[in-house]
């Protein structure tokens, strides 16, 4: 039986999604081509007629949170003075509602995986990271800060704060982590 393009689009796009909540879930190691399909309603066959393998979708999946990060970063600082962005980008990587695994972006969700899968997905991973560095020097450069390294270890320090903030047991610990990240770099840029 052939299907039409829009068919075909809407089946690739129903696994993309799956992926997506997948890779949030139990990250790139925790990811199987039986739980997507069955989370998408479709078949073994139609996975394989989209992807060659697991980590091409994956490497797809992941190459499309940078899309969709970049997306979201624009219209959050669309129209806002430079301090002002900076600190609305801040407030919300560092917020409780990213805590929620399906709420917050996949590279705390995937920095464990990214060192074992190696090749596409691996790639994927490091081009994500390099677009919130990206996106962070936009915001550096945007106060007037001459720093070539700030963006990048801002990237870290929001990152590494988020997955700790997600592994930390008591509530209370877990505020302090993210209150703790989120003030020390708005003092790096002068915003505290």
């Amino acid at each position: 039986m052939r299907y039409s393009a829009e068919h075909k689009a809407q089946t690739r796009e129903k696994l993309l999604e799956a992926a997506h909540r997948a890779l949030h879930a139990g990250g790139a190691e925790g990811l199987g081509v039986a739980g997507v399909t069955a989370d998408a309603g479709l078949t073994h066959g139609a996975f394989y007629a989209h992807f060659e393998s697991k980590e091409a979708l994956v490497a797809e999946t992941v190459s499309r949170a940078s899309v969709r990060m970049r997306e979201r970063f624009v219209q959050r600082t669309a129209g806002l003075s430079p301090a002002d962005a900076f600190r609305a980008q801040i407030d919300h990587y560092l917020s409780p509602a990213h805590l929620e695994v399906m709420a917050g972006y996949l590279l705390p969700a995937l920095s464990n995986d990214a060192v074992r899968v190696g090749g596409a997905v691996r790639d994927s991973y490091e081009q994500n990271a390099e677009t919130l560095v990206e996106l962070m020097q936009s915001l550096v450069d945007g106060l007037g800060l001459n720093d070539p390294h700030l963006a990048r270890s801002m990237t870290a320090e929001m990152v590494g704060a988020l997955s700790l903030a997600r592994a930390a047991h008591d509530e209370a610990h877990t505020q302090r982590i993210l209150e703790a990240s989120h003030d020390a770099l708005l003092r790096r840029v002068g915003l505290a």
